[in-house]
């Protein structure tokens, strides 16, 4: 079981290996960590050619789902731990076992999915926003609306 519960970022790739990055609480912006890993792997990209002066979390999540990846924002409010997920359009069989197999222990989540960029903001549907559901209720919630095919994608 991977443990991203002290991770700050994590990043989900198609065929579900797991990038965590920094340390929940070290005062860094989420973003500045996607910033670095999107520079070392995607330097001439065009999809990320707008992000060097953007600090939206939710529009780092929007391009990195053009991608297939599944990101992990965690953070500490108050005392209170919480993480939140951003799907990509559609989610692998890869992504979704590697997800029900991380542990989080009693860590409350949210999933953003069907993220649709409108140029001034990330519009997305929502599950787990009241703050009282864990990885797997919201996991199971989601495979309920959209069911993802449990057969393994070639990449």
């Amino acid at each position: 079981m991977e443990n991203i519960s002290k991770c700050k970022v994590a990043l989900i790739d198609q065929s579900g290996k797991v990038d965590a990055m920094g340390t929940v609480g070290d005062g860094i912006f989420h973003v500045d960590y996607l910033y670095d890993y999107i520079n070392d792997k995607y330097h001439n990209d065009p999809e990320f050619s707008s992000l060097e002066n953007e600090y939206r979390r939710d529009v780092f999540a929007f391009h990195l789902g053009n991608y297939g990846y599944v990101v992990f924002y965690n953070g500490i409010s108050e005392g209170f731990q919480y993480g939140m997920f951003y799907f990509p359009k559609e989610l692998t069989a890869e992504q979704l076992k590697t997800m029900r197999n991380l542990d989080l222990g009693n860590q409350k989540v949210a999933v953003c999915y069907d993220l649709e960029d409108f140029g001034t903001f990330i519009h997305s549907n929502m599950l787990g926003e009241d703050g009282s559901s864990t990885l797997k209720e919201v996991l199971d919630e989601y495979s309920e609306l959209k069911p993802v095919n449990e057969k393994s994608r070639q990449m």
